[in-house]
């Protein structure tokens, strides 16, 4: 008798109707000769990329095809391959419980409260444990970006790239060539060290990592996406600024997603070179010339010692 309400359950759980958010934007990507699907919830703004049977399995939450019917149409569309109605379901309820779908039966609503009850005590918990990598947005900068975009947006373009190149090639050239010269007029240890000296590089510091990020979100603007947060990060106690350009991840273009990755680098190093000529060509003394040696430092070695690192989580 037992079997009765076990296949009665079986039965129900093969009845149950999904419907993804129409709101959601799915976009196509190649990588490594395999397609991916990149789908974004402009709510929260959170990613997320799924395989191409598991967005095969996407089109069936309609609200109109049940689990069984998306379970028999993947085994024929992906034969021999199998998918079990505990898989089919396990998938089921992460869309859920990330919010991207929802039960169309008459307890959605209550699951769907009871979903973002926990997700905001997960959130919390999380934030209140994490103390080594704390994030606080600031304010949206879309809009400003798209304004910044229509002066500043030939920084990525290719003609400026290779012009950037070229600056940076003649930096590097200058200092080989005339590297003698060069470290004689490096001030001294002590000199260096000196209050005033430190006074430039924390100004230099605190205004190249501004552009830094602006940077990231000016590329992301550039190339089609979205960014719609930056604030202040604390890491490892070391307050820092980031830019969220995880609107990125929706680009078709690896090359575009590659360019945002490394536009605050690009941006620095260009920075860089422009000192060395500045540094160069200027008294060893006033404001400009301590100024040119701040950013030559900053947008050099900081750079690549912090951001270039790859065991680093500063980019």
């Amino acid at each position: 008798m037992a079997t009765v309400p076990a296949a009665h359950e079986v039965e129900r759980r093969k009845r149950v109707k999904l419907r993804l958010r129409k709101d959601l934007q799915i976009t196509p990507q190649r990588y490594e000769g395999k397609t991916f699907y990149v789908v974004k919830d402009p709510v929260s703004l959170r990613y997320y990329r799924f395989k191409e049977q598991e967005h095969f399995l996407l089109g069936f939450l309609d609200g109109e095809h049940t689990l069984e019917e998306a379970q028999k149409a993947y085994e024929q569309r992906f034969r021999p391959e199998r998918l079990t109605l505990e898989d089919l379901e396990a998938f089921a309820q992460q869309l859920l419980n990330a919010g991207l779908a929802q039960n169309e039966s008459p307890l959605a609503a209550r699951q769907l409260l009871q979903r973002r009850k926990k997700r905001k005590r997960s959130q919390l918990i999380q934030a209140l444990t994490n103390i080594l990598y704390i994030k606080i947005p600031i304010f949206d900068p879309d809009v400003i970006l798209g304004k910044m975009l229509r002066y500043l947006g030939f920084v990525f373009s290719t003609w400026f790239f290779l012009l950037s190149l070229a600056v940076m090639g003649g930096a590097v050239l200058l200092v080989a060539m005339h590297f003698d010269t060069f470290r004689s007029k490096l001030p001294s240890y002590h000199e260096f060290f000196s209050f005033k000296t430190v006074v430039y590089l924390w100004v230099a510091l605190g205004v190249v990592k501004v552009i830094h990020e602006f940077g990231h979100g000016l590329s992301c603007k550039k190339f089609g996406g979205e960014v719609h947060e930056m604030g202040f990060l604390f890491l490892v106690f070391s307050p820092c600024l980031y830019c969220n350009v995880s609107d990125s991840w929706t680009l078709p273009n690896k090359w575009h997603r590659i360019i945002i990755s490394a536009a605050g680098i690009y941006v620095e190093l260009i920075i860089a070179a422009i000192a060395t000529f500045v540094w160069w060509n200027t008294p060893t003394q006033p404001f400009i010339n301590n100024m040119a040696l701040s950013l030559m430092v900053v947008c050099s070695v900081s750079t690549i010692v912090f951001n270039a690192n790859p065991l680093m989580r500063y980019d």
